[in-house]
């Protein structure tokens, strides 16, 4: 039997970027603020309920993954100017801090929150997700395999990407491949 899919809620546009923006990552406050980051420019964008698009922080490098903390920063992955993989904390008034280096990362993405202060980290191209702690800083691989990683290094299409934790059960991503887009299952966390 097939379903006939329902529209919930009319499509509309909120807002509307240059042709070639590379916009990689949203979330959304309680407050119904999004957040997205422009990959290339190194841009997080606040759209607030009143659809209009306003910068909320550069920083000197690329931004690729977001995370909201409890108190409403933001965690943002991405590249400094030097290329080296950093994860920054943004404040609520637009202050950045760099929150942590990892020189042994490749390709930061997709951020999610593990428990308490730890935070997972998806590294596209090493094929590692990464534990970081925003308390301590300290930073460590949490998981590593080559089924997560690129086909070869010369692959420019990402592999482990968008990090989820589904009601503290486990962690899905997702693998985009040529040819397909691939599903892992759940992984149940031991913690």
């Amino acid at each position: 039997m097939m379903e006939t899919a329902t529209a919930l809620v009319p499509a509309r546009i909120i807002a509307e970027f240059p042709l070639n923006t590379f916009l990689e990552s949203i979330v959304v406050d309680g407050n119904n603020a999004l957040f997205i980051t422009s990959h290339e420019e190194g841009k997080v964008i606040r759209i607030d309920t009143d659809g209009v698009p306003v910068t909320q922080a550069i920083v000197q490098g690329k931004a690729t993954g977001l995370a909201l903390t409890p108190e409403g920063d933001l965690l943002l992955s991405g590249w400094d100017e030097q290329g080296t993989s950093v994860v920054w904390r943004i404040a609520i008034d637009g202050t950045i801090e760099l929150l942590a280096k990892l020189p042994e990362a490749l390709f930061l993405n997709g951020l999610t929150k593990l428990k308490d202060d730890r935070y997972l980290i998806a590294d596209s191209y090493r094929g590692a997700i990464w534990e970081l702690n925003i308390a301590t800083k300290a930073v460590n691989i949490w998981l590593e395999h080559p089924d997560l990683a690129r086909s070869s290094p010369e692959e420019v299409f990402p592999a482990v990407n968008g990090l989820k934790i589904y009601a503290n059960f486990g962690v899905a991503e997702s693998r985009y491949e040529l040819g397909g887009n691939r599903n892992f299952p759940k992984l149940e966390i031991m913690d």
